[in-house]
């Protein structure tokens, strides 16, 4: 049972985003990545909204638990673009995005959704360790553009927090609720410093380059 708790899913399968798209960005065993093919479409947008996350998975989840972890994660993801403020991005706080037709300024909108989850066993987290009993997150999220048609960005990403500190075991990683909490975080934070790498790279040309060459260091 404690083993159980643990098992993930060898392959990383989409399935809130087209499981068509061929990941031309990064394609690893925890982070796909696909990007347009238009090299216009990657420049830094004037405005980005993040739009309230969707479930498509809530196995063993209670609604407060749903509801409270699905504010937590679009408020990282709202942060984590909040920190890239190198592109004076401006984040609108409504739903109503019409009220910037009349301007037509670059918006993106970023849909996220929540396409598998673990509780996983608080008991063997803390007790027995060695990665037994963790937490399961699979997170998906794509940019579109507000005004327009097509996706700019689409990534899957899976993570797993133990709940541990550097300095050894922690009492609260028996709590499901925190190590979710805490593989939300490294998810949002990791793919919003990964638009600010690709918009800076495209800002380090003078006019717009094919995608082969802006490649992420590895």
């Amino acid at each position: 049972m404690l083993l159980l708790a643990s098992c993930t899913p060898r392959t990383l399968t989409p399935v809130f985003i087209s499981d068509d798209i061929s990941f031309n960005y990064k394609n690893d065993k925890d982070l796909k990545v696909w990007l347009s093919p238009t090299s216009d479409t990657l420049k830094p947008p004037e405005m980005v909204y993040v739009a309230a996350v969707e479930w498509m998975e809530e196995r063993g989840i209670e609604p407060p638990l749903k509801k409270e972890l699905g504010v937590f994660l679009r408020q990282y993801f709202y942060h984590g673009l909040l920190r890239q403020n190198y592109f004076d991005m401006k984040m609108p706080q409504t739903e109503n995005l019409e009220l910037y037709t009349e301007n037509k300024p670059r918006l993106l909108i970023l849909e996220t959704a929540v396409t598998r989850i673990r509780k996983g066993s608080g008991l063997a987290r803390y007790f027995i360790g060695y990665g037994l009993g963790r937490c399961d997150l699979q997170v998906e999220g794509r940019l579109r553009e507000a005004f327009g048609e097509g996706n700019v960005m689409a990534f899957v990403m899976r993570y797993h927090h133990l709940g541990n500190s550097y300095m050894g075991k922690n009492p609260r990683s028996a709590s499901s609720k925190y190590c979710l909490r805490l593989s939300m975080e490294a998810v949002a934070l990791a793919t919003t410093d990964l638009m600010k790498e690709v918009w800076a790279k495209y800002m380090e040309f003078d006019h717009p380059h094919p995608i082969e060459a802006l490649p992420m260091e590895r």
